[in-house]
């Protein structure tokens, strides 16, 4: 069984994708949606979410067992990929981000 380094960033994905299907449901492309807000509901306030950037840069990564049973920090894992990167020529680097 594969161990997940962020079980928490599964549920949010699992989470968006329930809400994108929800909106993509119920929502009407021809409907207005100011409409159905209650004169009550005031969002003029609302501010941006302070922890959300820091949300969206995380990534879940699912291991094997065996990768699970030598890694078993996102520390290990991190250092361990840094050192293969460091390891590929400057050239397939480049190559592989265009």
């Amino acid at each position: 069984m594969p161990l997940v380094l962020s079980v928490q960033d599964l549920q949010q994905k699992e989470k968006q994708k329930d809400m994108e299907r929800r909106i993509h449901v119920y929502s009407d492309p021809n409907e207005d949606l100011e409409d159905d807000l209650l004169p009550e509901y005031d969002f003029s306030k609302t501010k941006p979410n302070p922890y959300a950037e820091r949300a969206l840069r995380r990534r879940a990564i699912i291991l094997e067992r065996d990768i699970a049973e030598v890694f078993t920090t996102s520390e290990q894992v991190n250092k361990a990929l840094r050192a293969l990167i460091e390891s590929v020529p400057t050239r397939a680097r480049q190559e592989q981000a265009a």
